[in-house]
């Protein structure tokens, strides 16, 4: 965050009372152009900056655009760094040898007396890697500050104190700033502004303020006929705050702002003595510091009389003592929360909730709502001990509403075992899977309506399921949703957590589903799944393309990815079932989507999107409303015939999701139900049966010795073809090979077809024949 602009010398503001800018560097000039050249920032003083930077092997990049994602300033200037690994360089330690970046300053005969380096940074990649910033000048032998950045879009404000006695007087000499950056991958990081602050301490008429204090007064009003040093006394009150002009200079405080600190009472009766003796003359406060005790609130409404007249002007607390009433309860909680902070009553209970006032100040609960965390038990019976007593101790977390994390509030888990509805679930709130079956009890209560107290009564569940993320753990990203959501449809056990670098092809069919993160490289996913006869759930938006490289050939363009988009308008398929025509897709925040302007022909979208502007890749600033952002792929559907699948078709059912790496932390209710829809239908329990499955086959022999009839079953839909082929070796049909028997048109549901060994030229000698259903018409 920005706290001054480069183009104008500020000399007094309040907050900024003796040192004032001397150098610095804003990466985003008043035009918004980059700009890496450091800026004089007094040019009145006698003090030479550097117009050039030293970078480490070059290595800086203007304007990254990658890294301009919802800045406070944008373009940030990306500083390249050495990997020298996940380890940050410890402040005091000896500086890297690399990934040195380095403006300096020349100061002349006047003394200088450096204060402090201000620079805000983050990481220039949001991922987990670690991307360290370090800092020193050249009067140091060790690092000052080293520090990992926060991951976008956040940044890191630092101000570093530089009031060591060597920074002090300097003069005739030259001082370098350096910057280091390193870390794991790349070692990019972020930096927007830079600023050096430092004072001049000259006194050409020694009356004890420098002359360059002294200028500020004489700048601030051009008209008041103070044009000279020799014009600025020690002993005027030119801000008429009861400070003199040497006392400000002492203290200081600003000579030309009566209230340095904006706390409501003028400098000169902060004595900052520690002792209250007159809100008039004599507070005892500190005139640079705000809320002198540090209880919350500003030192002027702190008026020391005793009575709480009004929460916003007059608590009549005293400024200097951070708990007044002393009941362990700071001043400005009390205030907050409609407590008296100048009676004891750390020991009431103001909502009668059996929490004392203290016990709601030091649990972080309300003292004026029964219940904080809304999950129907009493903040005084939520003991967070993690043991269940009765009714009067449950041991669960007054904060969490699901202690257990279980998807059941705390309140209707009872833990008497006794199963009612799901209000009154008697499961324990403090174990996720109270009867130790193969669900957590909120899967068995709101999903599949089991008894979460009895291991007997849960539900019969077959299908595998096998998730691909990033490294392994099922925690990246936004993965834990989704592994949970998958453990809660089909069991613990059910769901194979791998990453999806250590895949190969093949892998996938020892399973019923496959489902792929955003989390692991692209690289990681493609080519291995081409013609996976395994259904396919997937949110990794590098591989649903063809032009991309991806290989699921679903869209002819790279996709867009937006930001803004908080609405789907939801089409006629059964991922669709049960949710309104437009659904938020977030609950509170938005999650990154993805979606494409061109579908390829004759797929299906489920849903488009309603808002939003892509913010990333060609498209950045386009409208993507009416862009198709779930993509449901039939087996046997035609995708885009240059990725390689067999036949130019999907070999099994495969959803596309418009979702990236954190989405479904933030999905809304509905959000997630169109998510568990898409699951549904990929497995065949939502909208008909998944792929295709002889179901029946039956050979009649004895009605005719000559011939041979065959029945065959398998599942199909409506109107379309299906192919039935057959041969004596079975690995013919893995090539695409065996013969055409018949050709026929399916029906909703299965379709059984008759084969005459004669009519078709089956031969009744063969020692044995095999047959094969293929979705698709010859070829």
């Amino acid at each position: 965050m920005k706290t001054f602009f480069l183009s104008f010398l500020p000399i007094f503001v309040p907050g900024i009372l003796l040192a004032i800018p001397i150098a610095g560097v804003d990466f985003s000039n008043d035009l918004g152009e980059v700009d890496v050249t450091p800026d004089d920032l007094n040019p009145n003083d006698s003090i030479m900056v550097a117009t050039e930077w030293t970078f480490a092997a070059g290595n800086i990049a203007t304007g990254d655009n990658n890294a301009n994602v919802n800045r406070a300033s944008a373009p940030v200037v990306k500083f390249d760094g050495p990997v020298t690994g996940a380890e940050v360089p410890a402040v005091g330690s000896v500086p890297p040898t690399e990934g040195a970046h380095s403006f300096s300053i020349t100061i002349g005969a006047e003394p200088l007396d450096l204060s402090k380096v201000t620079f805000d940074f983050s990481r220039a990649t949001g991922s987990t890697n670690v991307r360290w910033m370090a800092f020193r000048t050249s009067l140091d032998d060790g690092l000052l500050y080293s520090e990992d950045g926060p991951v976008r879009s956040a940044f890191n404000s630092v101000v570093i104190p530089l009031t060591d006695a060597k920074y002090q007087g300097l003069t005739n000499q030259t001082v370098d700033f350096f910057w280091y950056c390193g870390g794991e991958g790349s070692g990019d990081v972020d930096v927007d502004s830079i600023v050096i602050d430092g004072t001049i301490t000259t006194d050409l008429d020694s009356d004890g303020m420098p002359d360059a204090f002294e200028q500020g007064i004489i700048d601030f009003d051009t008209t008041d006929g103070i044009t000279a040093i020799e014009d600025v006394l020690p002993g005027d009150d030119f801000d008429n705050d009861l400070s003199n002009n040497l006392e400000e200079f002492t203290r200081e405080t600003s000579p030309v702002d009566d209230d340095s600190d904006d706390d409501g009472l003028k400098d000169g009766v902060e004595t900052n003595d520690g002792t209250f003796d007159d809100l008039a003359t004599d507070t005892g406060t500190d005139p640079r510091d705000d809320d002198s005790d540090d209880d919350g609130l500003k030192d002027g409404v702190e008026t020391n009389d005793g009575t709480l007249d009004d929460p916003a002007t007059d608590t009549g607390t005293n400024p200097l003592l951070a708990d007044t009433d002393s009941d362990n309860i700071p001043d400005a909680y009390e205030v907050e929360n409609s407590l008296d902070p100048n009676t004891s009553d750390g020991g009431a209970d103001a909502d009668e909730d059996g929490s004392t006032n203290l016990e709601e100040f030091t649990n972080g609960t309300f003292p004026n709502v029964k219940d904080s965390d809304m999950d129907g038990l009493d903040d005084g019976v939520e003991s967070n001990s993690g043991t269940f007593v009765d009714a009067d101790d449950t041991g669960t977390d007054p904060l969490n509403p699901d202690t257990d994390g279980d998807l059941l509030l705390d309140g209707v888990e009872s833990n008497d075992g006794s199963f009612n509805d799901a209000s009154e679930t008697g499961s324990n709130p403090l174990e996720a899977n109270t009867d130790g079956d193969n669900f957590r009890d909120g899967a068995e209560v709101l999903i599949h309506g089991t008894d979460p107290t009895e291991a007997a009564s849960q539900p019969t569940s077959t299908l595998s399921v096998l998730f691909l993320d990033g490294d392994g753990t099922g925690t990246m990203g936004a993965d834990e949703i989704a592994v949970g959501l998958l453990q809660d449809k089909f069991g613990l056990d059910k769901v194979t957590v791998t990453a999806a670098s250590a895949v190969v092809t093949g892998d996938e069919t020892a399973f019923d589903l496959l489902v792929l993160s955003s989390t692991p490289g692209s690289g990681d996913i493609r080519g291995k799944f081409i013609d996976s006869a395994v259904p396919l759930v997937n949110w990794e938006e590098a591989v649903v393309d063809n032009s991309a490289g991806g290989e699921f050939g679903t869209s002819t363009v790279i996709l867009s990815k937006s930001t803004s988009t908080t609405q789907i308008l939801l089409g006629d398929h059964p991922i669709a079932s049960g949710l309104p025509e437009t659904v938020d897709l977030y609950d509170g925040a938005n999650g990154e989507t993805t979606s494409t302007p061109a579908l390829f022909a004759g797929l299906t979208s489920v849903g488009t999107a309603v808002d939003g502007v892509g913010t990333a890749g060609a498209r950045i600033g386009e409208s993507v409303v009416g862009q198709v952002m779930i993509i449901a792929v039939e087996a046997g559907d035609a995708v885009d015939d240059t990725v390689g699948t067999f036949g130019n078709a999907a070999p099994a059912r495969r959803v596309m999701m418009p979702f990236s790496d954190n989405t479904l932390a933030f999905l809304s209710a509905d959000g997630l139900a169109l998510f568990s829809n898409a699951l549904d239908w990929a497995v065949g329990n939502l909208g008909g049966v998944a792929g295709l499955e002889i179901v029946r086959f039956e050979l009649d022999s004895r009605s005719d010795p000559e011939n041979r009839i065959a029945t065959l079953e398998f599942t199909s839909r409506a109107g379309q073809e299906y192919t039935i082929l057959s041969s004596t070796d079975l690995a013919v049909f893995a090539g695409g090979g065996g013969a055409e028997v018949n050709t026929v048109t399916g029906t909703e549901g299965t379709t059984t077809v008759m084969i005459d060994f004669n009519t078709f030229g089956i031969l009744l000698s063969d020692e044995k024949r095999f047959f094969v259903v293929r979705e698709g018409g010859e070829g």
